[in-house]
């Protein structure tokens, strides 16, 4: 066993560096024993209630210490929304090139072949079409800031991994 005890962890966005590290790269790296993966406002946030992340769910190969904000359209997203498409076509975009520019549509094209978007636009999913403006208001105002401060979210995952240590 290494000495080198760590949990690794990030916000919003850096909670999806963190979650991929620990799916990527940690397998392949024993230098370090990670003892946990903390995420504050996680896209991969695991499903919930007929809710998760506005990223499609990834497991981590350690525990994970997730919070999210209820209503944080980032990691509490009813799986219905359109706003999971805004994740689904901006994954990965590049502009830089024209040649960029055609790998990102042909990439986007094989991903509606393959059936690989989430089918927002059923029936059975109008409500949460309709509840989309609410989610962009809340994540423009201090559901994904403040909120998880505020609500207590950042000490709870910081006496999780505390308890770790």
């Amino acid at each position: 066993a290494t000495p080198n005890l760590v949990v690794v962890g990030g916000y919003s966005q850096g909670a999806m560096a963190a979650v991929d590290f620990a799916r990527d790269v940690l397998p392949h790296d024993h230098s370090l024993e990670v003892l946990a993966v903390a995420a504050l406002g996680n896209p991969y946030q695991p499903v919930h209630v007929g809710r998760g992340g506005i990223a499609a769910q990834l497991s981590v190969p350690r525990t994970l210490l997730s919070y999210y904000v209820p209503g944080d359209p980032i990691g509490d997203l009813p799986l219905g929304s359109p706003l999971s498409s805004i994740f689904d076509v901006t994954e990965w975009m590049s502009i830089r090139s024209p040649e960029d520019v055609q790998l990102w549509w042909r990439d986007l094209l094989e991903k509606a072949i393959d059936e690989k978007y989430r089918a927002w636009w059923q029936p059975w999913r109008w409500r949460d079409v309709a509840s989309a403006v609410d989610y962009v208001n809340g994540y423009l105002g201090t559901k994904h800031t403040g909120d998880y401060i505020t609500g207590g979210y950042v000490a709870r995952l910081a006496r999780q991994i505390e308890a770790l240590a």
